[in-house]
């Protein structure tokens, strides 16, 4: 692919991952993970006695098999809900004090990495003018452990994503956030945050938080993009929280990490009711207006936006956000306040906290 498409003129990047995790259990897995316990510990008398076990017959396998069934949902072991869980939360086995669940842990970590810089090679072996990135998602991040308000029955699962070390190798790094997808920081899932100042304010200072502290632990300077975000509104659950809600939401989050986040993506462009998820009616234009791919206008409302020039039969269509947008991109396109400042040896927010 890279060798095909290394001077295509459309491609702004090459992403290595979109919200990454680290998933164990295919072909050469395990062997990888026998080679890293022999590196680690020499033989196998070390492994035994570090994770408090007696050798005998598939004493490893065991621990092999119940480690890569959990993260991959193909056990029975989440009984307590009688359903297996929608995210991987391997951690939710709650083995606290297991050597041989961090050393799985540490392993998923280094193997992923090891991964992700071979993917990376071979790209730039063909590819000289794209950007290389990877993008991190809110529920894996190391910050947020959902104590289950959400019903999850456990924290999130740990990514085992070492971004110090991916960071040496990638041009910058996407982190995705919803400002309703923190339920350690709502009285629930749905919580109608439009009426919640302070909830939505704790929201706020969480998205910075992730992204100062991807800054605080790179290994070199690197540009930080928010690269997928939004405010779900309009019908069911999110009734209460209004167009006027997604603009002031997305406003004051560009607002207020203006300086250490180089870019934000609004996910998407256009409300998709039948979606069961957040893109139904998050995005800055309406159902009904039509996006074609016209190879002379590959974005056909885009240029009316811009010009002010949206039919009167379209212009109902065009959300609240919809038709802030040229003016946010103007204010934000080079401007010199949007980068990273970097505190003295510690994440220091722009406000507190709570």
């Amino acid at each position: 692919m890279s060798k095909k498409y290394k001077d295509e003129e459309a491609i702004f990047c090459w992403e290595l991952d979109a919200e990454a995790v680290s998933l164990i259990g295919y072909r050469g897995d395990k062997k990888d993970w026998e080679n890293w316990l022999k590196n680690k510990y020499g033989d196998d008398k070390n492994v035994a006695k570090a994770w408090n076990m007696k050798i005998k017959k598939g004493w490893k396998d065991k621990i092999w098999n119940k480690y890569r069934n959990a993260l991959h949902h193909d056990s029975s072991f989440d009984k307590v809900r009688n359903k297996k869980p929608e995210f991987w939360y391997l951690d939710s086995l709650n083995e606290e004090g297991s050597q041989a669940l961090y050393d799985w842990q540490l392993f998923r970590k280094h193997q992923y990495t090891e991964k992700m810089k071979t993917l990376c090679k071979t790209i730039r072996a063909n590819v000289t003018n794209h950007l290389v990135s990877i993008d991190l998602v809110i529920c894996f991040f190391p910050l947020v452990r959902n104590l289950a308000p959400a019903g999850w029955g456990g924290p999130y699962g740990y990514a085992a994503v070492d971004f110090q070390e991916i960071s040496k190798f990638v041009d910058f790094i996407g982190v995705h956030t919803y400002p309703l997808y923190i339920p350690a920081f709502t009285t629930e899932w749905y919580d109608n945050l439009s009426k919640n100042e302070k909830t939505f304010k704790r929201q706020l200072r969480h998205l910075e938080t992730m992204l100062r502290y991807i800054h605080a632990n790179v290994e070199k300077p690197l540009p930080v993009v928010h690269s997928e975000t939004g405010w779900h509104g309009g019908k069911g659950d999110y009734a209460g929280n209004t167009e006027k809600d997604q603009l002031r939401w997305t406003e004051t989050l560009m607002e207020e990490t203006k300086d250490c986040a180089v870019g934000w993506l609004n996910w998407l462009i256009k409300d998709i009711p039948s979606h069961e998820g957040l893109s139904a009616y998050i995005e800055m234009v309406g159902p009904g207006i039509k996006v074609t791919n016209n190879i002379n206008n590959l974005n056909p409302w885009g240029n009316y936006v811009y010009d002010g020039l949206l039919p009167e039969k379209e212009a109902y269509k065009l959300k609240a956000l919809g038709k802030k947008f040229p003016e946010l991109v103007k204010k934000y396109h080079n401007n010199p306040d949007v980068k990273y400042v970097k505190a003295k040896n510690q994440i220091k927010l722009s406000k507190k906290f709570y």
